[in-house]
């Protein structure tokens, strides 16, 4: 699905009823779209960042492709480590509940 680059979320947009009465305290929170392609000045200023967004998106090209399971998915985190752009990131890739992580929010299935 399509996210723009920055949106506003408003706590009280979050309540079961909608009165016309605006709330006495709000809360508003800046999301920034931090998928590989988007807000490239920070993709810029944070090298981690950008790392982590190439992670996910070569996930998502695997899952698009059907080359993820759960056998495999340790020789795709090996491969991209490999790749210069995200060597930061073998401590986490590397780490059981990261994998634990990706694989529920991707829905992998395990045996």
């Amino acid at each position: 699905r399509k996210e723009p680059e920055c949106r506003e979320l408003r706590l009280s947009d979050s309540f079961l009823t909608q009165d016309s009465k605006r709330p006495c305290l709000e809360c508003i929170a800046q999301v920034l779209n931090i998928n590989l392609g988007h807000n490239q000045n920070l993709m810029d200023s944070c090298r981690k960042l950008y790392e982590y967004a190439f992670l996910i998106e070569q996930i998502r090209l695997g899952l698009a492709k059907g080359r993820i399971e759960s056998q495999n998915f340790a020789l795709l985190t090996a491969q991209l480590i490999n790749d210069s752009r995200i060597n930061d990131l073998k401590r986490a890739a590397d780490d059981e509940s990261f994998r634990r992580t990706l694989f529920r929010e991707y829905k992998i299935e395990t045996e």
